[in-house]
């Protein structure tokens, strides 16, 4: 291809009616192939790659010879790590003072142009392109172009991301059976890839005796967690001891933490033993560990190095065995920065760390998480159990949740104790909960009058006819706009009403033949 300075419309017109004026593909695969085979020899590469880039890469379609070993996966590592961090397309070149291989091209330089394919159909989706330095330079406005062809791509992959959900899916039913028959999770409810992958953590550090950091927002279980940590280690039959940091009144923490002797000091009327010693041979849960001052974190960060703590009142320490689960609904690391935790105390509890997804992170754990809640609420409340309406489903589904799991449960609570028949129904929701689907119920009940729904009616007749010529003049404006009778400038200006994307019509077509 000639090295233009410049990318245009036409240059995009001439590529795709090139790809368009190929025999017709028989499916969406085939059709993503040929768009990969057709940009390749078009930008004058030798390969191509279409990358699924998560944990690990995963080729999913290639164009020319494409190599796997390490250190090619490294490269195309480094080109998407890159193309991440930008959120834009990147050009790289390797130099023959690298060390890594050259993809086999027999080509001491090599380029790369990274694109990310930019559609919630197709996340974590890379295109690169790659060729031999001596065969031209990659420049900026071609990756204009392969952004373009991806936005074409994006919708054409829905079946190979299924294939992907639907393979990853299977591999996590197989972990969560074998980690659940194996392990007491019973109280943590969830089918989510990244509930999965906590519990499969958990199984990691149970029987690791060294201090645990969970970190999650206010109502994501991290109790739970920490117990789940608890049952399954080899302290199990010991205690279990807890403790809210920020519900103790700081002139009473270290005599809660570590006891003290009678008549230590005004109203400590007897002896009385701390949480530490409670918690002897078994594991301590530090709740909102944040809210410690800094005092009494050094006092902390004494009991995990040496095993010891000194009773208020007491001279001589006492030595103790304990495994402490600390939890903190703030990153501890933005706090050590903002001098609010000690670095010593963080980096000496951060040797494993948990992190819990908010509730709107795994919003397909909502049904079976709000059926186990309604189930465990009727009981204690002596209620038959109900049930919830596909409308009220669909108001949980589509809240966000602050509060997390906790505020489902405050919310089912509420809706059972309203509920009068054997369901609850959307009327019994909370207002924070029911004004998300306010906007499409107004659209809904709108009683529009004659003359804005002729407008409306319009409005989509000219949207959907635009389209139309669109795709039978494979996206070609200038013939589309000739097709239909109007001069290119008002069918561009009709484009630009209406939001209408060439590409994007051209993708949505093929995906949905």
């Amino acid at each position: 291809m000639q090295q233009n300075e410049n990318f245009t419309e036409q240059e995009f017109d001439r590529f795709l009616s090139l790809c368009l004026a190929g025999k017709d593909r028989e499916n969406s695969q085939n059709w993503v192939q040929y768009l990969l085979d057709q940009l390749t020899s078009f930008l004058g590469a030798q390969k191509s790659v279409i990358i699924y880039g998560n944990n690990r890469l995963q080729i999913l379609f290639e164009s020319g010879k494409c190599d796997t070993n390490l250190n090619t996966v490294q490269i195309y590592k480094t080109a998407i790590d890159r193309c991440s961090q930008r959120d834009d397309g990147i050009i790289i070149e390797y130099q023959s003072d690298t060390n890594l291989q050259k993809l086999n091209m027999g080509a001491s330089e090599i380029a790369i142009l990274c694109v990310p394919i930019s559609n919630e159909l197709a996340p974590n989706v890379f295109v690169q392109i790659i060729k031999p330095i001596t065969a031209g330079r990659f420049i900026n406005h071609e990756i204009a172009l392969v952004k373009r062809i991806g936005r074409i791509m994006a919708p054409l992959l829905i079946k190979k991301s299924i294939e992907i959900n639907a393979k990853n899916a299977a591999s996590t039913t197989t972990l969560e059976r074998k980690l659940r028959d194996q392990f007491d999770f019973q109280f943590i409810i969830g089918h989510n890839k990244k509930i999965i992958e906590l519990l499969d953590l958990i199984t990691k550090v149970t029987d690791v005796d060294v201090p645990v950091l969970i970190e999650g927002e206010s109502g994501t279980g991290k109790e739970l967690v920490a117990r789940a940590i608890h049952l399954n280690s080899r302290r199990k039959n010991n205690p279990l001891v807890s403790i809210n940091c920020g519900a103790i009144p700081e002139n009473l923490v270290e005599s809660e933490f570590f006891g003290h002797e009678k008549g230590s000091f005004t109203g400590a009327v007897a002896k009385k033993i701390g949480k530490f010693e409670y918690a002897n041979k078994g594991t301590l849960f530090l709740d909102e560990l944040s809210s410690l001052s800094l005092s009494m974190q050094v006092k902390l960060l004494r009991v995990l190095q040496w095993n010891e703590f000194t009773s208020v009142g007491c001279i001589s320490p006492k030595k103790v065995n304990v495994r402490v689960v600390a939890a903190s609904n703030e990153k501890l690391s933005e706090l050590v920065e903002q001098k609010r935790i000690r670095a010593d105390l963080y980096y000496r509890l951060n040797v494993l760390r948990l992190e819990l997804p908010p509730l709107r992170e795994r919003k397909d754990d909502i049904p079976v998480l709000s059926n186990y809640l309604i189930e465990q609420t009727c009981s204690k409340m002596g209620l038959e159990k109900v049930s919830l309406s596909p409308k009220a489903m669909d108001g949980l589904m589509s809240y966000d949740f602050p509060g997390n799991v906790r505020e489902l449960e405050n919310i089912l609570q509420r809706a059972i104790i309203l509920c009068e028949g054997s369901e609850i129904d959307y009327a019994h929701l909370p207002f924070e909960v029911k004004k998300n689907g306010k906007a499409s119920l107004k659209v809904n009940g709108d009683k529009s009058t004659f003359k804005t729904a002729k407008s409306q009616v319009v409005e989509e007749f000219e949207k959907q006819y635009i389209k139309k010529m669109l795709v039978e003049n494979r996206g070609i404006v200038l013939k589309a706009a000739k097709k239909s009778g109007m001069y290119e400038a008002n069918f561009r200006a009709k484009m630009k009403k209406y939001e209408i994307v060439v590409d994007e019509v051209i993708s949505d077509y093929y995906a949905n033949r």
